[in-house]
């Protein structure tokens, strides 16, 4: 296994799938590195040396591309500003309600459930 950005990769697996397990990189943006660095399509994950991860890795960080734990307080922080400045969707975060527009007369039970647990 190949332990990446506190991510273990399996090395059974294509480099692409594995790097789309990877916070914050999808399926799109895991071809789009391969392409850059010249891995194919079919390369597996225990193909890889050390030199091609410091390169995915180098690569990763020269397009700015934020991964797991920069990403999840990325949004964090994005929620508090929302929050802090009282907004309709910072209103519905502090409430614990949906925030996307759904319905909530009849559907979003989990997250009402979760609301009344918590007081």
């Amino acid at each position: 296994m190949v332990y990446i950005l506190s991510v273990n990769l399996k090395n059974t697996k294509s480099v692409i799938h594995e790097l789309a397990k990877l916070y914050g990189i999808g399926k799109y943006q895991s071809k789009k590195l391969c392409n850059l660095l010249n891995f194919g399509t079919n390369i597996y994950v225990s193909d890889l040396n050390q030199t091609n991860l410091y390169s995915l890795l180098k690569q990763i960080e020269q397009n700015n591309i934020l991964v797991e734990r920069e990403l999840q307080e990325f949004n964090h922080q994005m929620i508090a500003q929302l929050v802090k400045i009282k907004c309709y969707k910072g209103i519905r975060h502090i409430f614990k309600l949906p925030v996307r527009g759904q319905r909530t007369r009849t559907n979003a039970n989990t997250r009402k459930k979760s609301n009344l647990i918590s007081k």
